[in-house]
């Protein structure tokens, strides 16, 4: 895709989408092509009045009609937010942690049961911890500063802020 301005996915023989690179990455017409440019979580929700909710999490979903619709939602890991929850509402807890050069990669369990990948920058991490830290003193009751460093069993908070929301179901 770096030396294309035009790229054709395809699939079973069947065009799926035509597009410039940028497009085809940003704006995926189907849950094929967002899978085929790149890695993606694929959660499992239901969608009412325009917001997928997947667990605790909200998920804008423009144009998704109906109240309790099945939704399937593709987020790439570069595309979830997450920050050190010691309040008690988090959304889920840090399995894994692996730094791998300037980016560290983080799986989250869901209260869902669900699996999230995240990826954050190696100076991004390192601000979350120095933030569970320092987030709340006096720190509640039981709450030690080796409670505060981000891994595993740590809990975080999520944000998704771009995802894929597609009704039909699919198989990966």
């Amino acid at each position: 895709m770096e030396i294309s301005d035009r790229v054709v996915v395809m699939s079973k023989g069947r065009v799926e989408q035509v597009g410039s690179p940028r497009a085809i990455f940003e704006d995926p017409a189907t849950p094929f092509v967002t899978r085929f440019v790149g890695t993606v979580n694929v959660l499992r929700g239901m969608a009412r009045s325009g917001v997928a909710r997947v667990g605790s999490l909200s998920i804008p979903a423009p144009g998704v009609g109906g109240d309790g619709v099945p939704v399937n939602v593709l987020v790439r890991p570069s595309d979830v937010r997450m920050r050190p929850s010691i309040n008690g509402s988090s959304d889920g807890v840090i399995a894994r942690v692996a730094y791998l050069g300037p980016t560290v990669k983080v799986d989250i369990d869901l209260k869902t049961g669900d699996r999230i990948i995240v990826h954050v920058s190696r100076e991004e991490f390192a601000a979350m911890e120095v933030m569970a830290r320092e987030w709340s003193r006096p720190w509640p009751t039981g709450v030690s500063d080796a409670d505060l460093k981000l891994d595993i069993a740590a809990q975080v908070s999520l944000e998704i802020r771009d995802a894929r929301i597609f009704v039909e179901d699919f198989s990966i």
